[in-house]
């Protein structure tokens, strides 16, 4: 079993360590040496400065790609690229994110994001064996295997309404292969940090929420079958927001606790 990340950094900087990790045998090789000197983190540096020095990393990454590939292997170099180009996507990220004073503006980040999503997992299903399997965890919209049949997806869904999901990606790219579960609950409280977005979670007659509730307090339930799931039905989820679809286009099974709380130690 390996676990990896497939989001973007959303406090850009962890992908140094990543990168310092994999080269830290090689640290007295010469090429090394001059990549992780490139990757000495600068105090004060803009996050315009660091953006463009990672790209200048990226650069020497290929262009010493021969001299490299004498101790690394095809599977290391890979790796190595994919930590300082997620470095730079995080950074790319968070200077959009970070100043958009309009939906729209955050959207493009959004997007960004997403296909940033995409690229990390086909490069982890690129070292798959056929046999393997891809476990993801993610919110549920990010997970949808049909992004486009959610109405009321909110004003920054997963893509920004440019690119697909990354589970509608990955439904689109390995048809009749993936099996979606996804969690839903009817009340309680989440640990989210954000003070301008909702924690609590109001239980909200006639959603697909409230509906479950009365079915039990904690179950797994395949969609396929019930003709309630064929409908299009109001879903309560992260931020106590309130969207549309019908759960049998976003998931082969559901999930549901009737209250969820914070994490806890």
């Amino acid at each position: 079993m390996h676990f990896f990340g497939f989001d973007i950094d959303a406090v850009a900087g962890g992908g140094y360590e990543d990168a310092e990790i994999l080269l830290s045998p090689y640290k007295h090789k010469t090429a090394v040496v001059k990549i992780l000197e490139m990757l000495n983190r600068i105090p004060g540096e803009t996050i315009n400065d660091e953006i463009s020095r990672l790209k200048m990393v990226l650069a020497t990454i290929k262009e010493l790609e021969l001299n490299l590939k004498k101790f690394l292997d095809e599977k290391q170099y890979n790796l190595l690229y994919e930590h300082v180009l997620t470095l730079l996507d995080s950074f790319k990220f968070n200077l959009i994110a970070n100043s958009a004073d309009t939906y729209k503006q955050l959207n493009l980040a959004m997007a960004a994001r997403e296909k940033a999503i995409h690229r990390h997992v086909k490069f982890v299903l690129s070292m798959m064996k056929p046999s393997d399997k891809l476990v993801l965890m993610g919110h549920n919209r990010h997970l949808s295997k049909d992004i486009s049949a959610i109405k009321n997806g909110g004003a920054a869904p997963p893509g920004g309404g440019h690119v697909p999901s990354v589970g509608t990606y990955i439904n689109q790219l390995l048809p009749g292969q993936v099996f979606s579960i996804w969690q839903l609950f009817n009340q309680g409280s989440s640990s989210q940090p954000y003070v301008n977005l909702n924690s609590k979670y109001v239980s909200r007659p006639d959603t697909l929420n409230a509906i479950l509730a009365k079915i039990g307090s904690n179950f797994l339930i395949p969609t396929a079958g019930p003709r309630l799931f064929e409908k299009s039905l109001d879903i309560v989820g992260i931020y106590n927001a309130e969207y549309r679809t019908a759960i049998t286009k976003q998931a082969d099974a559901i999930f549901f606790i009737d209250e969820v709380s914070p994490l806890r130690k």
